[in-house]
């Protein structure tokens, strides 16, 4: 996939490309900008941070079996500044048409766009890699991310487990 180029109702013009594969360090000092609540919310810890592990299994996808978007900010020239959110999917090995999905948008860009951007993106490459099916685990009080997900396909399943809202969906 190439750099997208979104133009946002708010005016900001953003970049959604796959992450880089070095960008691990990038994306740990991006979750570092969420605020307590908002990682509480997507990531359903207090932890605060991740291990190395887990940020390298995040930046080191194929775009088959898993794939990490960033979307960046854009400067008036088209270079790319900040990041401000990520969303990725990673394969079901038993159900290969199937995907888990996961977005952490900063707290200063929620609710502007940039989650349906972003996850619209996500969606195209799913399908072109044949996965029609995507299932998240979300906090019951994220409302945000519960409104978006609708706007992405069917909702085919939905089941509460260890208190986090578990929810598939069919690709639209």
């Amino acid at each position: 996939m190439d750099r997208k180029v979104v133009h946002l109702k708010s005016g900001l013009t953003i970049g959604i490309r796959p992450i880089l594969k070095d960008g691990a360090q990038r994306l740990a000092d991006g979750f570092s900008h969420l605020s307590p609540r908002s990682f509480k919310l997507r990531f359903l810890t207090n932890k605060g941070h991740f291990t190395p592990q887990e940020l390298q299994h995040m930046v080191e996808c194929d775009g088959v079996t898993g794939l990490s978007l960033v979307a960046l900010i854009l400067g008036n020239d088209g270079v790319e500044q900040d990041p401000i959110a990520v969303a990725h999917f990673f394969r079901d090995e038993t159900n290969t048409v199937s995907a888990e999905f996961a977005i952490a948008v900063l707290d200063d860009y929620q609710q502007i766009g940039i989650g349906y951007a972003l996850l619209t993106a996500l969606a195209e490459q799913s399908k072109l890699v044949g996965i029609s099916t995507w299932t998240g685990i979300c906090s019951p009080d994220n409302e945000g991310i519960q409104k978006l997900i609708l706007k992405m396909g069917k909702v085919t399943h939905v089941a509460y487990r260890d208190g986090a809202k578990v929810v598939s969906i069919e690709l639209s």
